[in-house]
């Protein structure tokens, strides 16, 4: 997959990173976060059918997973990209790692969410989240500053 089409050089624009909703499903404690390349309206982050289905999908794939001793914490973010739409679930897992599955539906089928077979991590909207989270979990959690119910409320809604 070529990403260099996405943008060309000089057309960058930032998009909104929104957080979604906080809730308990299956058992994880979960952050959803939208991002659009193309939003409608600024208060209408994403297609709403478009952020059901990844819900569904990344739902579906914490059910029955086995935790560790971190518990049951992630964030899942759901990105209708230029390419593509999007989904990463990502889940912390022994502490200091973090496990990431990543879904991709095509524009011609945009809730279609299949695995993303190729080596691709995430774009830099996306690992935009990823840094933020990564930093909320380690302040309260990993150096022990309010401990997971800071890190739960800790949530990033940005123009990136």
């Amino acid at each position: 997959m070529d990403h260099a089409n996405d943008l060309a050089e000089g057309d960058y624009r930032p998009r909104p990173i929104r957080h979604l909703s906080t809730q308990t499903v299956h058992g994880w404690h979960l952050k959803t976060y939208g991002i659009n390349a193309m939003p409608q309206r600024s208060d209408d982050v994403l297609d709403p059918d478009v952020e059901a289905a990844a819900a569904r999908v990344g739902h579906g794939l914490l059910e029955g997973l086995e935790t560790s001793n971190t518990g049951r914490y992630g964030f899942l973010i759901i990105h209708q990209g230029g390419l593509a739409n999007w989904l990463l679930v990502n889940r912390w897992a022994e502490d200091i790692l973090l496990r990431s599955e990543l879904f991709r539906a095509g524009h011609d089928a945009p809730t279609d969410f299949q695995p993303e077979t190729s080596d691709l991590i995430g774009c830099l909207w996306e690992l935009e989240v990823v840094d933020f989270e990564r930093r909320a979990w380690t302040e309260a959690v990993i150096k022990g500053n309010g401990g997971v119910d800071r890190y739960m409320a800790t949530v990033l809604n940005a123009d990136v």
